[in-house]
């Protein structure tokens, strides 16, 4: 039997796998499709011979063109600059110099603006994002990995999990102690059985987990030379109008400089299938429109239509096409089965869902929960108040605090609902609005629990369980007033007249906002023991 096993060969699942290879765990990574890497796919062109200027022939690797994520931000994704630099993987600043492209309606002549920055900071990984999935699978090893395996079923047994994957026909069995399951929530939702059944409450928090671009398509075309630099345009442009065949479009030459031009479909996926064949020609005529005549010898565009990928896009995707990512509700977060079962997929990322941050943010939080050395303790006593007086300080000034961080998540609760409904959505409007008032009141805390100030001494096992529950206890009524004063604020707010189901919830989706909370706050605790845990003694 396996010590753990992780469903899902993208960027999370093996992300998880590498780092628990570095603590020697017995693990196997199922991937359900024959390659690697999910929603990333990375397309590399055959290399060929080119002269310079000298008249020199050299031989150029393959054009890369990412047919899934294409870009981070630095600044914004830690995880991610950090694991590239530990791959040694580099990087490149996306191609923006030029005028910006705008097309305001179909049979207009487009619009130019002075160079913008409408990608800023926005760095691309050199080889295409596979090159991170390759390095990863190298890290694993080809003898831990096993592709073509669609998980079908998860079963609870006394001392653990069985898998059932459908395999080349057969059914293949596999049993591990601690399962993960590194895919979106709505096709764990969809397509796998569970035995014992999952709760009523998890089922509800898995399908509302909207699957980040599994309803969207790329088309990516190379071109002989950058014709549209020649013509002072820099690769960026926008078309929001009604008909459009892509709805942006940006330079997706790759770090070798081989020309190309990678676009967004505007086209819904049942619009893509009734075009299917003439959807190359509507690219390239609209490409002609935005910047010109093409290239004699220009081949034809690479699409990839991820609304027809079985292993990522749901039912309930295609019904319910996403906007920008807002992750799955806490309580997909949260083990099953006696931390037997874990979901993780991006959408499960605290900060950045759907995204590749997400991802790594997924991989590190249940990394972090299966290493972990402190057995589980269940029916411990009720903790009593820590007696330590520079740790009993803190705790007072963050009593004193509380106020004012109530304040604050207030604000946060406002913004968030009217940013909701500035770009038109109108459903989980309260829910997602309390839980980013929640988490920015504990992202405070935690700061402050990893700042100097925090006096810092060794602490022992029980002492950590004891401040954490300090806290917890304080958390838990400010999210109880929280949600008292977001129904008040509903109830007064004209914007939210026109959704009565916002404005004034009913019980049964308070009580899914009550339990998400909870499950966000548990979550809280966890990372709060974590890092007591982590803190290093004071010199003496």
């Amino acid at each position: 039997m396996l010590n753990t096993v992780i469903v899902g060969g993208g960027l999370s699942g093996l992300a998880l796998a590498s780092l628990l290879g570095t603590k020697s765990v017995d693990y196997r990574l199922f991937e359900a499709r024959e390659r690697l890497g999910g929603r990333v796919l990375t397309l590399r062109e055959p290399a060929r011979l080119v002269k310079d200027a000298r008249g020199l022939t050299r031989e150029l690797p393959g054009l890369a063109l990412d047919c899934g994520p294409t870009w981070f931000w630095p600044s914004d994704n830690p995880q991610m600059a950090r694991l590239l630099g530990a791959l040694g993987i580099a990087t490149f600043g996306q191609h923006e110099t030029g005028r910006l492209v705008f097309a305001p309606a179909a049979g207009v002549p487009p619009q130019r603006a002075p160079s913008q920055l409408a990608y800023a900071s926005a760095q691309r990984i050199v080889g295409g994002v596979g090159a991170v999935i390759d390095a990863l699978a190298s890290r694993v090893g080809a003898e831990r990995i096993r592709l073509g395996h669609e998980l079908l079923a998860v079963a609870q047994l006394e001392d653990c999990v069985e898998l059932s994957f459908a395999c080349q026909g057969v059914v293949v069995k596999v049993r591990a102690g601690r399962v993960v399951l590194a895919l979106p929530p709505r096709l764990v939702h969809e397509r796998i059985e569970f035995s014992p059944t999952l709760p009523a409450e998890l089922r509800a928090a898995l399908a509302r987990a909207p699957t980040w671009m599994a309803s969207h398509a790329k088309a990516l075309s190379p071109f002989p030379r950058p014709f549209w630099r020649e013509n002072g345009d820099s690769g960026a442009a926008f078309a929001p109008y009604r008909g459009a065949v892509l709805g942006e479009v940006f330079d997706a030459s790759d770090a070798t400089n081989q020309p190309a031009l990678g676009g967004f479909f505007a086209l819904s996926p049942d619009q893509r299938r009734a075009q299917r064949d003439e959807l190359g020609k509507l690219v390239h005529r609209q490409l002609a429109e935005l910047f010109g005549p093409l290239p004699e010898g220009t081949p034809e565009p690479h699409i990839q239509d991820w609304a027809t990928e079985r292993f990522t896009t749901s039912t309930l995707d295609l019904e319910q096409p996403a906007s920008e990512p807002t992750g799955a509700p806490p309580l997909v977060r949260e083990p099953l089965w006696n931390e037997r079962l874990f979901i993780g997929g991006t959408e499960t990322g605290l900060h950045h869902p759907g995204h590749l941050e997400g991802a790594l943010e997924a991989a590190m939080r249940i990394a972090a929960l299966l290493l972990q050395d402190r057995p589980a303790q269940p029916g411990q006593a009720e903790a009593q108040r820590p007696q330590d007086p520079a740790l009993c300080a803190w705790l007072e000034h963050f009593s004193r605090s509380l106020p004012a961080r109530k304040a604050e998540a207030a604000t946060v609760y406002r913004d968030s609902v009217q940013r909701a409904l500035s770009s038109e959505e109108s459903q989980g409007v309260t829910q997602r609005a309390l839980l980013e008032a929640a988490a920015s009141v504990y992202r405070g805390v935690l700061s402050e629990l990893a700042s100097a100030e925090f006096p810092r001494r060794t602490l022992e096992p029980s002492e950590i369980g004891e401040h954490a529950n300090a806290v917890l206890a304080s958390l838990a009524e400010l999210n109880q007033e929280l949600v008292r004063d977001a129904m008040k604020t509903n109830q007064t707010s004209c914007a939210l007249r026109a959704f009565p189901e916002e404005a004034r919830p009913d019980d049964e989706y308070l009580q899914i906002i009550r339990s998400d909370l909870q499950t966000l706050l548990q979550e809280f605790k966890r990372r709060v023991e974590r890092l007591l845990g982590a803190l290093p003694s004071s010199a003496a």
